[in-house]
């Protein structure tokens, strides 16, 4: 291997580099250390030898919505000391014409070009720009079409509207009519004949003060092309070093040569310039709702933890599929391999992201205000519970810190001194929708106390009134169909949730679905009606079902129909086009009656499921109708009470394995 020293050094010294910007991006995004790592081994080549590479390098970035994926990139590039990064959000460009993104590109890309730098290209809210609508039907996007052109070679021409080349045709024009009508004779590049003609015709362009034409002190008055033309030419042709070089040459021609001259500078102002980024870094950075499944999901009281485990099993083919629906397959080509999937963040990674967010808080009033804050962790749990909704990542924190403790501050300083009160430190304690703030220096305490104004906390705090009662009884009724039929155990249920629109239950069910477990799901599912019609009574049911009762529906056809688990593997569907959802239309065909008939078995089962354990029942609704929540080791603890349950996961819910392997010992 043949490596001058002094590359060799630089090479070394870049690895170092990028290895020690690495450990500060960890330091300073909470959660994604993977992240971090794909995306600097995914650079490291670019980065090391950047001239290397024939094609661009594309890196896309998919993730929920505010999880880092933009401000991740641009501080990288910040610590690495590059600011040749180009960022254009997509959604934005909808609505321009080829020629304007194209020039907005080479506008920006001038100075690297000038300066013999690689630009860094990142395209942000890519989804936005998709080529295919929800109908299937292509969409016309031929303005983004130099953003293809960067993915696939890193090429692109352009057309550019040259105002150079507007004036030139202007002269052009003019110095056309004076030597076609015979109005002038020309010879060397001057006016030999009727000097006044000229004078009249090119009056207004005359500007003998300008000094930014370097050439304008030498040039005659009697030229044939007017000076404050010379610039224009010069901008438009790379054959002159400089304006007196040019300015020579014009004095060498006659009037023809002139304007032939003229109109070839304009026709290689025309031509197409070509810009060749081969050797750039091109990141695409979007948001993927259908690779993220419940990403639609945005209430407060979803759970971090549950969303991360789903996230956490998207792979690249689930991020291709979400693609396919957006654009066409030789456009998903472009993009190629190197996809960066980000997850959710789990209830740890918030609590680590509050605290270092904390913190900041305290270093800048440390800086600002030589006072010392110490937060209790009682602070930590209410930003937490009022901040974080998974769907949504880290902004919601970040505007919860703003309204519930910067905004504090400044009150806490303005009564401090309106007591004349010198802090020095200060304890931070949140109870009973107040904060207690303790003020103290060498010798005095003080303490303050403020209201609290909470805008999700308030709403999940119980009421232990009938509607609460009401929804206790309806999500029983899934926990304890779910134990029972699944053996899985529910994480969490609540009976009033911050948006304030009912309960739910939360179970995760194991990622391929049997036979079996798809009747379960419809026995759960029912669960819920099933139990407000034994505790309450069949007239004082509610409409609160109807989204189980779809649910079921559909997967109760979908059984019979969709999935081939009726007694041959055939595919049903309505020929009705009216119908938006094909498995989702009870017509009255034999497909349908067998869809009714599994429903109904699946209800009187759950019915004598719950009336058997109508003591569990009652519990476990008393219980959420006094509580707004319950979790998993809280539902086990009352389950315990009246039944044994060997529970499952939806990790170690089949046994397909043990299964083929005592049928291959047999």
């Amino acid at each position: 291997m043949k490596i001058e020293d002094s590359v060799r050094d630089n090479i070394i010294l870049k690895n170092d580099k990028l290895n020690l910007v690495k450990d500060t991006l960890k330091q300073e995004f909470v959660g994604l250390n993977d992240i971090i790592d794909e995306i600097c081994n995914l650079i490291e080549p670019w980065y090391l030898f950047p001239n290397a590479q024939i094609r661009p390098t594309v890196i896309n970035l998919w993730g929920l919505t505010s999880t880092g994926k933009t401000s991740l990139i641009i501080r990288l590039f910040e610590l690495l000391d590059m600011n040749t990064l180009l960022r254009f959000d997509t959604g934005e460009w909808l609505d321009k014409t080829d020629f304007e993104l194209k020039y907005k590109i080479s506008s920006q890309l001038k100075k690297i070009s000038k300066d013999n730098m690689i630009p860094i290209f990142v395209f942000d809210e890519f989804q936005l720009g998709r080529t295919i609508d929800d109908m299937g039907e292509e969409i016309d996007r031929t303005t983004l079409r130099v953003i293809w052109d960067l993915l696939d070679s890193g090429k692109f021409q352009i057309f550019e509207d040259r105002w150079e080349i507007s004036n030139l045709i202007k002269t052009l024009i003019k110095l056309n009519y004076l030597y076609h009508k015979e109005k002038v004779e020309v010879s060397n590049g001057l006016i030999v004949k009727n000097n006044v003609a000229w004078d009249l015709m090119f009056a207004e362009d005359r500007n003998e003060n300008d000094e930014s034409i370097e050439v304008m002190t030498k040039y005659p008055k009697n030229a044939f092309v007017p000076a404050s033309s010379i610039w224009n030419i010069k901008a438009l042709r790379e054959d002159f070093l400089s304006d007196n070089q040019l300015a020579e040459h014009l004095l060498t021609l006659n009037g023809l040569e002139t304007i032939k001259f003229i109109e070839e500078t304009i026709e290689i102002g025309s031509k197409p310039s070509e810009y060749d980024f081969s050797n750039s870094l091109i990141f695409v950075i979007g948001n993927l709702d259908d690779a993220y499944y419940d990403s639609n999901q945005i209430s407060a009281d979803y759970d971090a933890d549950a969303l991360y485990e789903i996230t956490k099993e998207i792979k690249i083919t689930d991020i291709k599929q979400a693609l396919i629906s957006l654009y066409r397959p030789e456009q998903i080509s472009r993009l190629g391999n190197n996809h960066v999937i980000y997850r959710s963040f789990n209830k740890t990674t918030y609590k680590e992201l509050i605290a270092l967010e904390l913190n900041k808080v305290v270093k800048k009033i440390k800086e600002k205000f030589d006072i010392n804050i110490k937060f209790d962790t009682s602070i930590n749990d209410i930003i937490y519970n009022e901040g974080v909704c998974p769907t949504q990542g880290v902004r919601p924190i970040f505007s919860t810190i703003i309204s519930l403790i910067e905004s504090y501050i400044s009150k806490i300083i303005v009564d401090s001194l309106k007591n004349n009160f010198n802090i020095i430190d200060i304890q931070w304690t949140y109870a009973d929708e107040k904060y207690t703030i303790t003020l103290s220096n060498e010798s005095h305490v003080h303490i303050l106390e403020y209201p609290v104004l909470l805008k999700v906390e308030n709403f999940r705090k119980s009421l232990a009134d009938d509607i609460q009662a009401f929804i206790a009884v309806h999500e029983s009724g899934h926990i304890i169909t779910s134990i029972l039929t699944t053996k899985i155990c529910p994480k969490l249920a609540l009976s009033r949730t911050a948006n304030n629109d009912g309960g739910f239950t939360e179970i995760e069910y194991p990622q391929f679905a049997t036979r079996e477990l798809l009747i379960n799901e419809i026995k759960i599912l029912s669960a819920g009606h099933v139990a407000e019609k034994l505790i309450f009574g069949k007239d004082n049911l509610t409409s609160g079902s109807y989204s189980d009762i779809q649910k079921l529906t559909s997967l109760a056809l979908k059984v019979v129909k969709e999935y081939g688990m009726n007694q041959y593997p055939i595919q049903y569907s309505s020929p009705d086009f009216r119908i938006s959802d094909q498995y989702i239309c009870l017509n009255d065909d034999k497909y349908d009656k067998l869809a009714q008939n599994l429903i109904k078995e699946c209800v009187d089962n759950t019915t004598k499921l719950l009336t058997k354990n109508m003591n569990l029942l009652l519990d476990m609704s008393n219980y959420l109708t006094e509580n707004s929540r319950i979790e998993e080791n809280e539902i086990k603890e009352i389950v315990k009470k009246y039944i044994n349950v060997e529970y499952k996961t939806k990790d170690n819910y089949y046994n397909y394995k043990n299964i083929l392997k005592s049928k291959m010992n047999k």
